[in-house]
């Protein structure tokens, strides 16, 4: 009678543990489709903002978050507020989106470039060296470092130029060539 008491009790935890194991996997497939939709709704938000309907790819940005609070809606959400030259929000979507993933290259990326359109020198270097640092291959970030530190002064021309070579070795785009012909047309 015990051993059948004992039998009685390991089948109901048995049960009970496939019970909860299943519900988890069904959450993190409810999860894994979610994050699919929303990452699915960021291509489509770059897409639609670059066409310039922000409207629309602000739409798509905010549903993402929705979904699943990933960094690249929240910079997405970032992007549309620098356009629409909103950068007290840019700033707060780029912060948010770090505030998930501190290395979300993009984002700081972003920030260096916001800082830059508001007059924030130090803060735009700060961050275009920390982008350059978490993605040393993202040929943009160094075309966009070199182009603000060509902007800076003329003792910045060295490492603009620098950056802009480093760009052009990881891609050859027709973007850092026109960079580096107007650097060199401006002499050091």
């Amino acid at each position: 009678m015990i051993e059948n008491r004992y039998s009685m009790i390991k089948v109901v935890a048995l049960i009970s543990a496939v019970v909860s194991l299943s519900g988890c996997f069904v959450r993190h497939a409810a999860d894994t489709k979610s994050r699919q939709q929303a990452l699915e709704l960021i291509d489509s938000g770059v897409v639609l903002m670059r066409r310039g309907d922000l409207d629309s790819a602000a739409a798509a940005f905010q549903v993402a978050d929705e979904l699943a609070h990933l960094p690249a809606a929240l910079d997405g959400l970032g992007c549309i507020a620098f356009l629409k030259g909103e950068n007290q929000a840019a700033e707060e979507f780029f912060k948010r989106a770090l505030e998930i993933d501190f290395s979300y290259t993009e984002a700081v990326g972003n920030l260096a470039l916001l800082y830059e359109q508001m007059g924030r020198p130090q803060q735009a270097e700060e961050y275009f060296s920390r982008a350059v640092e978490l993605s040393p291959a993202n040929y943009r970030i160094r075309n966009n470092y070199a182009i603000f530190l060509a902007q800076r002064d003329n003792s910045s021309k060295r490492l603009a130029k620098e950056q802009l070579a480093r760009a052009l070795v990881l891609v050859d785009t027709p973007l850092v060539e026109a960079n580096m012909l107007e650097l060199s047309k401006r002499g050091d």
